[in-house]
């Protein structure tokens, strides 16, 4: 691949952009195919220093924790898959050719990013720059931030070929960091504002510590227009929910795809004794752990932790001295603190751009004797694990084609809601491709069931709740149950629904319905007020009331005499 060819291929990748399913599948997916080939053309191209083997270690415990997961998820294990594939890509290139492909790379996804949200925002569409929401953008924006102004800031000095060349250049990189403050800007992301915040503190001496003026009001702005102090907050509950999910998994944790499982168990727990009232403000559905940090120490576990740390700290020594890469991964690293920023799959180029340069240096008679046979037998074990590193990536590949393919059929079903027909075809098309699928198996439940389909939509939702973690799909457990008349199993699936979401009203009022059916009166008239603490106003709680009071009068009614004086 030529010297532009790689940065510029992964540029392509992750400008990929298909409007039926996320971002992470389409644009993760074209970046995961990318860096594997490069890999697989790399791999024995480059001389492995030692710390790049902490990613294969890193890859290998978590791939290992497929086998103990009770929701095991392969898909989950591409963002971190990625990191170190783009590593190897880069590896057996000259110093210069590295430095300037992290640098191509930022530069690029600054300018098409920037673009695309200006454009949004002229045409009044939500902007994100095709990162799928607003504080992708803002996260993505941040991170190749420093890379961008250190490249535009040696072309500013470079010579040019001509005067009008050299102008032009400088017009495109005006632009591209102009639309690269305006996408920032516009993100309203408080964690990417916060980063870079440290970062500039972080790196700014003698007279430039004036420009800490302008960022404290940045960071008041932030404070108060992005609400700073309410999103600490969240953040603040998710880390103690996800802290308490972590203890109860150590020391192995939960392994890989059980995150949002292991989430909804430790907040119950939480959510228990506060009330329905309070639960409902304060439940969260948190598929992702909103931080790298807590979501390695919560899947992996203290081992997964340790492991990412060590390979922080590596990535660190390796690129010390280099403002540019340092304040990159620094940016990453505070980031990580209170969002997915490594999942995104921009800032995993970028990111594994910038340690390729002091992790891979060009192969050395030492490393690989001229037949081609390991100079050593250290040499021969390293390269034999990034050898399983990259087979094992092949290997998850199938599993990323099928989640890719079952989503679009997903979401080609929701276009389709007003035939029924096509939408219940697409459905079924999406459980053929990936039966692992939660989402397309309990939105195939949720459409038979609306069908009067019992037996069958039942079958889907209890296929559902293996892969997805949705406390919906207890409710609909529990109507189709209800429906067939198995009023206590619909008890128990709607017990567990409020076990998970103590604030839910559906599953307290439709609980109302199945202890009157089961003629538990009193247990019917608690949850009742429970709902009516959640809903006062609810119209459907009025009519549950009357059907309580006639059930009461029918009980009173066929009740024998009383025998006593």
């Amino acid at each position: 691949m030529s010297r532009r060819g790689l940065p510029l291929a992964f540029v392509l990748a992750a400008a990929t952009f298909d409007p039926l399913t996320s971002p992470s599948l389409s644009k993760g997916g074209a970046v995961f195919l990318v860096a594997l080939a490069g890999a697989a053309l790399s791999l024995w191209a480059g001389r492995i220093e030692a710390q790049v083997l902490g990613f294969t270690a890193l890859l290998g415990w978590l791939g290992a924790s497929l086998f103990w997961s009770a929701h095991p998820n392969p898909v989950a294990l591409v963002p971190w898959l990625t990191l170190p594939l783009v590593v190897l890509a880069g590896a057996g290139r000259t110093a210069e050719a590295r430095h300037e492909h992290a640098r191509t790379f930022a530069s690029a996804t600054l300018l098409f990013t920037g673009v695309l949200a200006l454009g949004q925002w002229l045409t009044k569409r939500p902007v994100d720059g095709g990162h799928g929401n607003s504080n992708a953008l803002g996260l993505v924006v941040a991170v190749c931030l420093p890379l961008s102004l250190d490249w535009a800031t040696s072309r500013f000095r470079a010579p040019g070929t001509s005067g009008r060349v050299k102008q032009a250049e400088r017009a495109l990189i005006v632009l591209g960091l102009g639309v690269a403050a305006f996408a920032l800007f516009q993100s309203q992301s408080r964690t990417a504002w916060v980063a870079l915040s440290v970062v500039v503190i972080a790196h700014t001496r003698g007279k430039y510590r004036l420009l800490l003026a302008p960022l404290a009001i940045l960071l008041g702005y932030a404070f108060v227009r992005g609400d700073l102090a309410n999103a600490a907050g969240g953040r603040l509950f998710i880390a103690r929910v996800g802290l308490r999910a972590a203890v109860d998994a150590a020391p192995l944790g939960v392994g890989v795809g059980a995150f949002p499982f292991a989430f909804l168990e430790a907040q119950a727990r939480l959510l228990e004794p506060v009330g329905a009232v309070q639960a409902s403000r304060l439940f969260l559905n948190a598929v992702m752990p909103h931080g790298d940090w807590l979501g390695l120490l919560v899947t992996g576990g203290v081992v997964g932790l340790g492991l990412g740390v060590w390979v922080a700290f590596a990535c660190a020594r390796r690129v010390r001295g280099a403002t540019a890469e340092t304040a990159t991964l620094l940016c990453v690293a505070v980031a990580a603190l209170g969002d997915d920023v490594l999942v995104l799959p921009a800032v995993g180029v970028c990111v594994g751009l910038v340690v390729t340069g002091g992790l891979m240096e060009p192969s050395r008679p030492a490393d690989i004797a001229p037949s081609g046979k390991p100079g050593s037998i250290g040499a021969f074990f390293s390269r034999s694990l990034l050898v399983a590193l990259v087979v094992g990536a092949a290997a998850v590949g199938p599993f990323l084609v099928r989640r890719y393919a079952s989503q679009r059929a997903v979401h080609t079903a929701e276009r389709a809601t007003d035939d029924p027909e096509t939408h219940r075809r697409d459905l079924a098309r999406a459980r053929r491709l990936d039966p692992s699928d939660g989402e397309a198996a309990f939105l195939s439940g949720t459409a038979r069931l609306e069908e009067g389909e019992l037996l069958s939509a039942l079958e889907e939702l209890k296929a559902s709740e293996l892969h997805f973690a949705n406390v919906g799909t207890r409710i609909a457990i529990g109507n189709a149950e209800l429906l067939l008349g198995h009023h206590r199993a619909a008890v128990d699936a709607y017990r567990e629904a409020a076990r998970l979401d103590p604030g839910s009203f559906r599953a307290h009022a439709n609980l109302v319905e199945a202890l009157r059916l089961l003629g538990r009166l009193d247990a019917a008239e608690a949850e009742l007020a429970l709902a009516r603490s959640l809903k006062p106003h609810h119209s459907k709680l009025e009519r549950m009331a009357v059907q309580l009071a006639r059930a009461r009068m029918d009980a009173a009614s066929t009740e024998p005499p009383s025998t006593l004086p």
